[in-house]
């Protein structure tokens, strides 16, 4: 009978897919998937079963490694990955935590409510809908450390998944195997993959070896799982912008607040960014949140005469960002029709740049 290993633990028991989706236990999956091996090594996995049970490994590695970083029992199972292998090697292990923090915890905040929320915030309805699948799925996450809405729970959720699958495609239970991935094509079009885009772009443009590793192979993980689902992904909205151009009010301070929040820009200005952009023109961009720095730069660019040059250099930004969503296909439609409302926003503004207060 074949056997899942654990981080650190000997042999488990393998656990059949009727039992994973009824009897699910924060405890049971990460013992079920948890393990080191050659999860993420480019090889061709032809069987169904251990293809999944491979799936499986990978997500509960890249889980552990975007919430924890490289910790002594990760180190080894990453190495099965030329590029996490390429990254982490020669890197001490301050500097690796330094590179982490700043890209999630600063930079790209792996968590859905900072790209799909106008105001960046976690919970509502989304949360409840996440909340409600996850149920469905037998999954109970584990909520001590991190939230529902953090990456790495939809990540160890699909590790469960496939892991499930695994077991009824060994065991040739048809039914099992259509309703896991019926769930997890679920996880992965209404939770994942309509963040998950431009969140990788985010961080892979932190210059940022270690997690730039992760964001690439979390990436190439999901897109093969996706690619395996049959059936296209639905069409969401995002959420309705504010009508600045009809407003005789808006200033810098709202554009600035605009271009804050992905939701509404339909693009990401990290503080990498900001910080790029300012050193472009010249314009400082002073201190404080993500928030304050890009008014901050909106600011200054206007003192400085040259804001008609950063609305350009923004709207550039905008279409850049635009050019790296476009390989995802249908999945990223939404957010580059927004950016494309949002370039003819900045082309407007520019017009009326002397005017803004």
């Amino acid at each position: 009978m074949a056997r899942a290993l654990t981080l650190g633990r000997g042999p488990q028991p393998r656990r059949h897919a009727a039992a994973a989706l009824a009897e699910a236990s924060p405890q049971a999956a990460r013992e079920r998937v948890s393990s080191p091996g050659e999860a993420l090594r480019k090889v061709e996995i032809v069987d169904p079963s251990s293809r999944a049970q491979a799936r499986s490994l990978g997500y509960a590695l890249l889980a552990e490694l975007l919430e924890r970083g490289v910790s002594d029992e990760t180190r080894e199972a990453a190495q099965a990955s030329d590029a996490l292998a390429a990254a982490i090697g020669g890197a001490d292990d301050d500097a690796l935590a330094a590179d982490h923090e700043r890209a999630f915890g600063w930079a790209a905040p792996p968590l859905a409510g900072f790209y799909l929320d106008p105001e960046r915030l976690v919970g509502g309805a989304r949360t409840d809908a996440l909340h409600a699948l996850l149920d469905a799925a037998g999954y109970t996450p584990d909520l001590r450390h991190r939230d529902v809405e953090h990456l790495s729970t939809g990540l160890r959720a699909l590790a469960f998944l496939s892991g499930a699958e695994s077991d009824a495609r060994e065991d040739g239970h048809e039914g099992a195997v259509e309703k896991v991935e019926g769930l997890s094509r679920r996880l992965l079009d209404e939770h994942v993959l309509r963040w998950l885009p431009i969140f990788v772009l985010a961080v892979r443009r932190t210059g940022l070896p270690f997690p730039a590793a992760i964001a690439s192979e979390l990436d190439a993980l999901v897109r093969s799982h996706r690619e395996a689902l049959a059936g296209p992904a639905p069409r969401f909205d995002l959420p309705e912008p504010p009508a600045l151009l009809e407003d005789d009010e808006t200033g810098l301070r709202e554009i600035g607040t605009y271009l804050s929040a992905p939701a509404h820009a339909g693009f990401v200005l990290t503080r990498e960014d900001v910080a790029r952009l300012g050193r472009g023109l010249n314009v400082p961009r002073g201190f404080g949140d993500r928030t304050q720095l890009i008014v901050n730069l909106l600011r200054s660019a206007a003192r400085f005469d040259a804001l008609d040059a950063l609305l350009e250099a923004l709207e550039e930004e905008a279409g850049a960002q635009a050019e790296g969503l476009a390989g995802y296909g249908d999945v990223t439609a939404p957010w580059r029709a927004r950016i494309d409302e949002s370039r003819a926003l900045l082309r407007a503004l520019r017009e009326r740049a002397e005017a803004l207060p």
